[in-house]
């Protein structure tokens, strides 16, 4: 059996995707403007934001925030790495370093690069004894055992590719349209998320932490959940951000809806 040569996510290429966005967002404003094709856009965007970055790959792979079937679990974060802005391995290690040093030279996600971090595929090295102990600490954490989620990072071009062209070969161009535009808007918005959210300016703090992040209410049709962001950086490991019942966190509600039951794992 041949074993494929591995091609695992490679952040330097953002750029280019970033790229393939806007040139698809031209193309479309020419040949496929009608309203129907832009709300299909949006509607691709928000299972790849809501489901697949913010769901599976912040809340359920990085913090570990609850478990939930499998069944959910993979099509969520195959499709927010189909975002292009990382593998489940990649958020595993490199934002739970952004939370230890949010806002400070450390921190990997760089928020100084005014949201443009992930478009510009620039993130900090990340400090290797904190990598170290990450692992350390995660060493029995079901995330770093995944077959499929090592299998997702290590073949994550294959994964892309082969998406592509089976959406493109099948549904057709306009589809593949829709899907390429509506999941790489989610790169788009994850990037300004990062900037966005340590804002001061931008929104308002719950809870004073030795950070900058903030809470934008304003911009829950973006990022359904996830502007909660102050109340997320106070308790990172919370299924849900919302604290009051007028912090909406459709996200976290899925989560406590779905998530698997003591006895049922």
């Amino acid at each position: 059996m041949v074993k494929l040569p591995k091609l695992r996510y490679q952040a330097r290429l953002n750029p280019i995707f970033f790229l393939i966005f806007i040139f698809s967002v031209i193309y479309a404003s020419a040949y496929f403007g009608s309203p129907s094709f832009w709300w299909s856009c949006y509607f691709v965007y928000f299972l790849t934001f809501f489901f697949g970055v913010g769901m599976g790959l912040h809340r359920l792979v990085a913090h570990e925030a609850a478990k939930i079937p499998k069944i959910i679990f993979y099509p969520s974060v195959f499709l927010g790495s189909l975002a292009n802005v990382g593998t489940p391995i990649n958020w595993y290690l490199g934002h739970n370093l952004h939370h230890k040093f949010a806002d400070k030279p450390e921190d990997p996600i760089l928020p100084t690069l005014k949201g443009l971090n992930h478009l510009l595929g620039a993130y900090g090295d990340g400090d290797q004894k904190e990598l170290t102990k990450i692992l350390l600490l995660g060493a029995h954490s079901p995330i770093l055992h995944d077959r499929f989620l090592h299998s997702l990072n290590d073949y994550f071009y294959y994964y892309l590719l082969g998406t592509y062209l089976f959406l493109g070969f099948s549904c057709g161009v306009s589809f593949l349209l829709i899907f390429v535009i509506g999941s790489l808007a989610a790169l788009v918005a994850t990037s300004f998320l990062t900037y966005w959210s340590h804002c001061p300016g931008l929104g308002l703090k719950r809870t004073v932490l030795p950070n900058n992040s903030v809470n934008m209410p304003g911009l829950f049709w973006l990022f359904f959940g996830e502007e909660i962001h102050n109340n997320h950086h106070a308790k990172p490991k919370s299924p849900t951000n919302s604290v009051v019942w007028w912090e909406v966190d459709p996200i976290g509600f899925f989560i406590l809806l779905v998530k698997r039951r003591r006895g049922h794992e």
